[in-house]
């Protein structure tokens, strides 16, 4: 499942057409653990947090949209918020580690560089499991 953090929030990422990671589910061929309609909005869409964790993901793809930004505001980290959240507690993807938070950059960048290196971290993750 992708999600997108902001503003201290969690929210859903659409495989299709979400910020950051819908990308990823057609060139790895990821099967989405929910398929909802979202939008190209750059704070993800407005599904409830139970909603994500009731899709019971084996694995979630992370944009920390805030991450490019840190040292200007306080926030907390994509992996924190998630790891702390208890909606998402029971969920697969967190019980198993199953996280990975795409670099720091992705939101300014989204050029083939970053691109890459997400590809290849990712190829490691899933192998790791």
């Amino acid at each position: 499942m992708g999600l997108v953090t902001s503003g201290n929030e969690i929210r859903y990422s659409s495989p299709t057409d979400g910020r950051g990671s819908s990308i990823f589910f057609e060139l790895v061929g990821l099967t989405p653990a929910l398929e909802a309609e979202g939008s190209s909005n750059h704070q993800g869409d407005d599904i409830s947090i139970e909603a994500i964790a009731e899709a019971d993901a084996d694995f979630f793809l992370v944009l920390d949209r805030d991450a490019a930004f840190a040292a200007d505001q306080e926030v907390t980290p994509a992996l924190e918020l998630i790891n702390g959240s208890a909606s998402l507690a029971p969920v697969p993807a967190v019980q198993n580690q199953a996280i990975y938070v795409m670099p720091g950059d992705f939101y300014l960048t989204e050029d083939i560089l970053v691109y890459t290196t997400v590809l290849e971290e990712l190829a490691a993750a899933f192998t790791a499991l």
